[in-house]
């Protein structure tokens, strides 16, 4: 039973990776400028309260790509965690559960930068790719310390 459930997980994730490498250019940067407007924004207010629009406009300019690039390091860490607790459902070594995992995350980032570049404004990264599995290491990282310790499911 908590096979499937991995299983689900994993697919629902990689639709939510799906979906915002699907938007178009315009729509992504409209939504991190609107995260960084509610968030980043905000929390500058409190420290210095009379920021101009300028002073916005400019912090926004070096907030977002950095932004994005967590998003995407995030991303996949989620996929890798959820991956490796879907594989390790089966009966393998410990080591094959973390390349498999890794493979699998891998070779999603470059599906997905694949994907990316028939979105329209969009295109593939294979800086992306690289980020994206550095996402997936850390997940990794965790999965190996914990992973001796986490039985296996049924």
């Amino acid at each position: 039973m908590k096979k499937i459930i991995f299983l689900i997980l994993v697919i629902l994730w990689m639709g939510v990776i799906f979906y915002f490498s699907s938007m178009s250019s315009s729509k992504s940067d409209g939504q991190s400028n609107g995260f960084i407007h509610r968030t980043v924004i905000k929390v500058v207010k409190v420290f210095k309260s009379d920021l101009t629009d300028s002073d916005e406009a400019l912090i926004t300019k070096y907030v977002v790509y950095p932004i994005r690039k967590y998003a995407h390091i995030f991303e996949y860490f989620v996929l890798y965690i959820l991956v490796f607790l879907f594989i390790n459902c089966y009966d393998l070594d410990l080591k094959r559960k973390i390349i498999y995992s890794m493979i699998v995350c891998v070779l999603y980032a470059c599906s997905d930068e694949i994907h990316q570049m028939l979105v329209p404004g969009r295109d593939g990264s294979i800086r992306d790719v690289f980020v994206d599995s550095f996402g997936s290491s850390i997940g990794l990282l965790i999965c190996y310390i914990i992973g001796f310790k986490y039985k296996k499911c049924k």
